[in-house]
């Protein structure tokens, strides 16, 4: 009987998460969905400590909506690598252009930290509120 309940045990650690992979995603987009605000924004040679009325406003359309440094943007979002990084693109006239990778360092009711680093000085780290 032991050995049932070792193996039964054992099976749901190794098998368990592997199981749930597919609700993460959806969870990491009920998370995000929100209008955050900007604490911080930080990149190869720019630092901002955001200001009342600085938001990221990610949509259930799949687009984000900014406003930072008194400018407004529009990009649309994809979740990627199994809902750990989000790839962004510009969207000029209505079509996707270009886009670029930011990882989720951590997502929570109250806090998003979006990263990506491809070594130094080339970093860029985006810190939310809610």
């Amino acid at each position: 009987m032991k050995r049932i309940l070792i193996a039964l045990t054992l099976g749901l650690l190794v098998f368990g998460p592997l199981a749930c992979g597919k609700d993460n995603v959806s969870i990491n987009l009920g998370l995000l969905r929100h209008k955050w605000n900007v604490v911080s924004i930080n990149g190869e040679a720019f630092q901002y400590h955001g200001q009342s009325g600085d938001y990221y406003d990610f949509r259930t359309d799949n687009k984000l909506y900014t406003h930072s440094t008194g400018i407004y943007d529009t990009l649309a979002y994809v979740l990627i690598n199994g809902g750990k990084s989000l790839q962004l693109y510009n969207i000029q006239n209505g079509q996707r252009l270009g886009w670029y990778v930011l990882d989720i360092a951590k997502l929570s009711s109250s806090s998003c930290i979006l990263h990506k680093c491809d070594g130094p000085p080339f970093c860029i780290l985006d810190s939310l509120s809610r």
